[in-house]
């Protein structure tokens, strides 16, 4: 059967933004295999080299969403095909994450519940900070009936009863020290 020897990516798993990467795979095989990289996430096989011991796939320059798992596989009919998996992150700033639809206002009722919510693509994982807007700019703490809670690349602000001093707009960053934050402000408003 096919054994991977090495599975890789050159510059290491974790590269910054707009680098080039080069995943390499070595396989030990006789008859020699056919060798498949693919994407996990969403199964994007990115080569495909057949009657190979090798294969290399260049990435010109890396950016947010190449982050995933990447496995190699080799098969030469022998036996079951070899499987290796690795993860690859690639360090970048926040940023609005567009495969998530962004709801910038939001429309609610007095003593009703509401949520608002900003989804970002960032690496290393983003810290939020959600602050309640006066008259569009002056910054207040959040009220009592708002409650922010975080999961990775996803921040929402939940709230309970709604009083009518809650609507208005609200600002979120997005930090992670790469550069830039990410900001966006969203609004709460009565219907």
């Amino acid at each position: 059967g096919a054994e991977i020897k090495d599975f890789s990516v050159q510059t290491g798993i974790t590269v910054n933004e707009g680098e080039s990467v080069t995943f390499q795979c070595s396989v030990d095989s006789c008859p020699k295999s056919v060798i498949t990289l693919r994407r996990e996430s969403d199964g994007m096989m990115m080569k495909t080299v057949a009657n190979a011991s090798q294969v290399q796939y260049w990435v010109q320059s890396a950016n947010c969403l190449d982050a995933d798992n990447y496995t190699c596989s080799a098969s030469n009919n022998i036996s079951q095909p070899a499987v290796r998996t690795i993860q690859f992150f690639v360090k970048c700033h926040p940023r609005l994450d567009f495969r998530v639809s962004f709801v910038n206002v939001t429309y609610s009722k007095y003593l009703r519940d509401a949520v608002l919510r900003y989804t970002v693509i960032s690496y290393p994982p983003p810290r939020f900070t959600w602050t309640f807007l006066v008259n569009g700019s002056e910054s207040r703490e959040l009220p009592n009936s708002a409650k922010q809670f975080d999961y990775g690349q996803q921040s929402e602000l939940r709230f309970t009863r709604l009083d009518t001093s809650d609507f208005g707009s609200y600002r979120v960053t997005a930090d992670n020290t790469i550069n830039e934050p990410a900001t966006v402000i969203i609004w709460l408003l009565i219907r």
